[in-house]
C-alpha cells in the first residue's frame, strides 16, 4: 500500500520510462499508440507523462494528449500489484486540478473506455467494466449516450464499441452542440484520422443535453477504485482505469 512517502502525480519526463512495462501489461497491442510516437508527443509538450510513486518504485501513471479544446487522458494505469488502495483516485484528481491549472483555455478533459453496454460479453466482464466507468463518475465525468467508436492501431484489428467519459472544466463548458466538434478533434488531431474519414464524417450532431449524456445511477456496485483500461480512455485494472484513447501526436489507447 501507498504510505506517506507517496508522491501523487508528478510530472515527468519522457527519458523516465519505468511506466513502459506497466503500459504494456495493461493494454492490448492494439490500444497501444507506438511508444517512438508516445515519445515524439512527450518530447513535443503535447503530450504528458504523470507519475505516481513511493521509495518501492512506480504506482501509477498517466499520459494526457493536449489538443486545441481539450485535453485526452490518452492512458491510466497502475501496477496491478498495488491495485485498490486509492492510488489511481488521487492520482485522478491531482491530474486533474493540474491539466486545468496549466491550460486555462481547455473545455475539459475527455477518455474512453470499453463498452459497459457491449453484447455478448460475460457477466464478469460486464460488472468490471461498470466498476471503471463508476471509478470516472465519482470522479465527476458524464459519459456520451450515443454510439462511439475507437479506432484501433493494429490495422488487423478492427475498430472498437467504447464509450467516451468528459469531465468539464467550468459548468457548462461541454454542452450537447460542442461534443461533435470534439469527438471529432480527438479523431483528427489525436488518432490522426482524415478529416473525410468515415468515422469522421459520420460523428453524430445531438441537440440537448438529454440527448448526449446519461443520468447514471452509481448506488449499486461503488467499490473505491475503477480498472485499467482504454481506452483510452481504458483497460485494466481495478484501482485506476486505463484509459484510452489516442495520443500522439498521436488510450486514452485514449
Amino acid at each position: 500500500m501507498a504510505g506517506n512517502d507517496t508522491i501523487y502525480c508528478q510530472k515527468s519526463s519522457f527519458t523516465d520510462t519505468d511506466w513502459e512495462k506497466i503500459y504494456e501489461v495493461a493494454f492490448r497491442p492494439d490500444q497501444r499508440t507506438p511508444l517512438n510516437q508516445l515519445h515524439d508527443g512527450l518530447r513535443s509538450g503535447q503530450m504528458f507523462l504523470h507519475r505516481s510513486s513511493n521509495n518501492d518504485g512506480l504506482l501509477c501513471f498517466s499520459v494526457t494528449n493536449i489538443l486545441p479544446t481539450v485535453a485526452l487522458l490518452a492512458y491510466l494505469a497502475t501496477d496491478p500489484n498495488k491495485r485498490s488502495s486509492g492510488i489511481g483516485s488521487k492520482h485522478m484528481k491531482s491530474l486533474i486540478a493540474q491539466i486545468k491549472a496549466e491550460n486555462p483555455n481547455l473545455l475539459g478533459m475527455f477518455a474512453e473506455i470499453e463498452s459497459t453496454r457491449e453484447k455478448g460479453i460475460s457477466e464478469e466482464e460486464k460488472k468490471h467494466r461498470r466498476r471503471r466507468l463508476q471509478f470516472y463518475q465519482r470522479l465527476g465525468f458524464k459519459r456520451y449516450k450515443s454510439v462511439y467508436t475507437i479506432p484501433s492501431y493494429d490495422t488487423a484489428v478492427p475498430d472498437e464499441e467504447g464509450e467516451l467519459i468528459w469531465l468539464e472544466f467550468s459548468a457548462g463548458s461541454i454542452g450537447c452542440d460542442k461534443l461533435a466538434e470534439v469527438i471529432k478533434e480527438i479523431y483528427v488531431k489525436a488518432y490522426l484520422l482524415k478529416d473525410d474519414d468515415v468515422r469522421v464524417t459520420n460523428v453524430p450532431v445531438l441537440a440537448g443535453d438529454a440527448a448526449c449524456s446519461f443520468a447514471d445511477d452509481l448506488s449499486a456496485d461503488t467499490s473505491s477504485d475503477g480498472s485499467a483500461v482504454t481506452t483510452a480512455a481504458e483497460v485494466v485494472a481495478t484501482d485506476a482505469p486505463a484509459a484510452a484513447t489516442a495520443p500522439s501526436t498521436a488510450d486514452a489507447k485514449s
